[in-house]
């Protein structure tokens, strides 16, 4: 099923796996987001709820989910899907050139989204994202792509315009965290366009040192 295939008609889309803003969900596409509560699980057709199959495991692991199964509530069942997903992976390609990594935001700025914990949703708490570096490493993760905010909600901070330049830098301060929390992992950066020969002095510093 293609992410096209999967989008509903009229747009009406119920998260079932845990809303970035309390009770009302927001599908990968933008659309109104409807009062849902977390479906019974079904963990054999995670991929073929969504419209977007990749953010699953954000989704999951937002502190907003507290799905009163084993992939909700706590931290450890919030990850639970990447170490299942990491562990299944490996074990069904034993190739030694086989390169399996993960793109990793460190924060959403949403309610309740990655990075904000319990307190308000422009105060950042990198705790958890940067526990989660650490057991990427842990699952000998091969790179780590590093972004922010979510496309369809926090556009601004997720991909850095002309407009809203200043976010760039938050992109090179994210990257320059993970990479002191992951020394020997391959930590790749995400900061949109750089316009000035200034930025890009500051960028090829962050990623070389």
């Amino acid at each position: 099923m293609t992410a096209m295939e999967a989008r509903p008609p009229n747009g009406q889309w119920r998260d079932t796996l845990g809303s970035p803003r309390g009770n009302g969900a927001w599908c990968a596409w933008n659309r109104p987001r409807l009062p849902s509560k977390p479906s019974p699980p079904r963990t054999g057709s995670l991929s073929q709820q969504k419209p977007s199959a990749r953010f699953v495991a954000s989704q999951l692991l937002r502190p907003s989910n507290q799905r009163p199964d084993r992939w909700g509530g706590s931290f450890e069942n919030r990850t639970r899907f990447i170490h299942d997903a990491y562990s299944a992976i490996r074990q069904a390609v034993t190739r030694p050139d086989f390169i399996v990594g993960s793109r990793v935001s460190l924060f959403e700025r949403l309610p309740g989204g990655i990075g904000s914990g319990a307190g308000p949703v422009e105060q950042e708490d990198l705790s958890e994202p940067l526990e989660l570096v650490a057991r990427l490493v842990e699952l000998k993760a091969d790179f780590l792509n590093v972004t922010a905010g979510d496309p369809a909600v926090t556009t601004d901070l997720s991909i850095p315009t002309r407009k809203y330049r200043q976010t760039a830098f938050e992109h090179f301060r994210y990257t320059e965290t993970v990479k002191a929390h992951a020394p020997g992992t391959t930590v790749i950066g995400s900061a949109g366009r750089l316009w000035r020969t200034r930025h890009f002095r500051y960028t090829w510093r962050t990623v070389t040192r």
